[in-house]
């Protein structure tokens, strides 16, 4: 059995078009850092014939966490779009973006995150229905931008 290190880590990321369905992968980012945890618990029904342990329903899906990126050419526009809840859109010169705040979050995104793709043999884990509710852009003089 191989350990993964770290070596080769990026998330993917890509738009839903229904929410809390996994869509494939479109644009991928290189993590620093990551702390995605899923939980889908089993939430008990007890009734006075039955055991709560012998009636249970799956719960809602929640997905926690984050993770920290230099910030890519390809993909940040998304990043900022589920962000702000409006779209981003390239001005009239390359390095002119705007970003509108809008009170209707969109659908949601699926997240990719492959910890390790050469000793875990490219099977990393999967996330959907995720919301972004904070975005922190950092860069320090002579760094590269960072979002977390």
């Amino acid at each position: 059995m191989s350990v993964a290190f770290g070596n080769k880590a990026f998330i993917g990321f890509a738009e839903e078009s229904t929410f809390g369905t996994y869509v494939a992968a479109t644009k991928f980012l290189e993590i620093m850092e990551e702390s995605f945890v899923g939980d889908r618990p089993f939430i008990s029904k007890p009734s006075l014939r039955n055991a709560s342990h012998m009636q249970k329903v799956l719960g809602k899906i929640s997905v926690k966490g984050g993770f920290k990126s230099q910030m890519g050419f390809a993909g940040f526009e998304r990043i900022c779009k589920h962000a702000l809840g409006g779209s981003a859109t390239t001005g009239s010169g390359p390095y002119t973006h705007t970003a509108t705040l809008s009170d209707n979050l969109p659908t949601g995104l699926s997240f990719y995150v492959d910890r390790d793709s050469t000793n875990n043999g490219g099977d990393g884990a999967r996330y959907y229905g995720c919301n972004i509710d904070k975005l922190t852009i950092r860069q320090a003089i002579e760094e590269v931008a960072e979002i977390e």
